[in-house]
């Protein structure tokens, strides 16, 4: 097929404007099929086509569609008759596709694949053929759901005084004073999604999920993090603009994990170029301690819980510099691993199928504490993350999260105040 980057002026079931299709069709994944099979499933919306027409046969609900979460979407026409150029025909389709559901252009995190069919002889086959587009979505509820709590919920829900308050990072000292301890002192402290992701949290009343206060990095919107947890898709999009942080994207690449990146890795095991991420919310600085160990506490919690075990939101807690757990070059560590020290923590890893006792989830009869003060639908269990150092050195610590393939169904970290081993002096 040939390139179509295209700026055009579309005049398509009585509308005329102009507009521009933001993508390079030439780059989107090509397959052939003798024939499509047309199976329909709850996950899939068929939007059939003429044959040799760019005219919609079906009606659909183009709101409701976009109001979904969309994985992928298919153009799938026949070649038939052969060696035509199908250029112009195949442009029109995807125009017409832009006139009824515009913003489906501008996600990059949607899948984009042609499929050409083959067997086809005669043009009585091919008007028996589908011609069109094939969109798949993402299962479950749609972003924001809301649950309606029956009276007697409400009732236990309002004996139940856990809460908690949040506060911005005003200032690095607001950071410093939290995190450190008189053996540490920070500096050069950068911060990306500060006004919406970044927040000092205060618990009252915690229950299980035990850090009472602490610093909290979300890929959504931290005020959207409060509880009661009636909503099992909370989705807030501070930014759908992808990025690509090798070093937060490489900590789920992991020997014996290619589980954490289903969408996204290649045949040969190596991270493809559609591995977006989203909503990336970081704090990192760099810190001199007094000490030969640094340890600290903390949690991840996540909407994807517990029905995208096979979806990760990634986050990392990277430390870098010299003598690392003895390593005599200077090296960095992801220190948000399993105990064993290797495999990255996320839903695929820790939830209630895989590794359950470091799983807690957020369901009002487990723990309704937690419940009732946080959004999440799972957490893990307050994690303890240790490493060994060298006393004097300076290092770079780098705390993130990002929302992973899509913008949606938002996670958090928790993170506790620093501590040191008994060998440690005031700086």
């Amino acid at each position: 097929m040939k390139k179509l980057f295209l700026l055009v002026f579309l005049h398509l079931a009585g509308t005329s404007l102009w507009s521009q299709i933001r993508f390079d069709v030439s780059k989107m994944k090509k397959t052939e099929v003798p024939k499509l099979l047309t199976d329909k499933k709850p996950e899939t919306q068929y939007l059939e086509m003429t044959y040799g027409g760019f005219s919609f046969l079906n009606n659909f609900n183009t709101k409701e569609i976009e109001g979904r979460i969309i994985k992928k979407i298919q153009y799938v026409y026949t070649d038939y008759p052969k060696d035509f150029d199908y250029t112009e025909l195949n442009f029109q389709r995807f125009a017409a596709l832009y006139v009824l559901m515009p913003s489906v252009f501008n996600k990059p995190w949607i899948e984009w694949e042609i499929v050409k069919q083959t067997k086809c002889q005669s043009s009585y086959e091919a008007s028996k053929m589908f011609h069109g587009f094939v969109i798949t979505f993402k299962q479950g509820p749609a972003p924001n759901t809301l649950i309606n709590f029956t009276p007697d919920v409400l009732t236990k829900l309002d004996a139940i005084h856990s809460s908690v308050d949040l506060a911005p990072v005003k200032s690095d000292d607001d950071l410093s004073n939290f995190l450190c301890s008189k053996e540490m002192k920070i500096s050069d402290v950068k911060y990306t999604n500060k006004a919406s992701g970044i927040r000092m949290f205060t618990q009252t009343e915690p229950g299980e999920f035990s850090i009472v206060k602490g610093l909290m990095l979300t890929t959504g919107s931290a005020e959207g993090a409060k509880g009661p947890n009636n909503s099992p898709s909370t989705s807030f999009a501070n930014n759908v603009v992808p990025s690509q942080d090798k070093q937060l994207l490489g900590s789920l690449q992991n020997t014996g994990t290619s589980v954490l990146l289903p969408n996204y890795l290649t045949s040969t095991g190596s991270l493809a170029s559609a591995a977006y991420l989203f909503d990336q919310s970081t704090v990192e600085f760099d810190i001199r301690i007094n000490a030969d160990s640094l340890v600290f506490k903390y949690a991840f919690a996540s909407e994807e819980y517990p029905e995208y075990l096979e979806f990760n939101d990634a986050f990392g807690l990277f430390i870098t510099g010299p003598g690392l757990n003895d390593n005599p070059k200077e090296s960095t560590l992801n220190l948000a691993t399993l105990p064993d020290g290797k495999t990255p923590i996320s839903v695929s890893s820790i939830n209630h199928l895989k590794n359950q006792e470091y799983y807690t989830p957020n369901d009002f009869k487990t723990n309704p504490k937690i419940f009732k003060t946080w959004q999440y639908d799972g957490f893990t269990k307050v994690m303890t993350a240790k490493v060994k150092i060298k006393p004097m050195q300076t290092y770079h610590l780098k705390f993130t999260i990002a929302d992973y393939g899509d913008p949606f169904y938002d996670s958090a970290i928790f993170i506790d105040a620093f501590a040191t081993s008994a060998k440690s002096r005031p700086l």
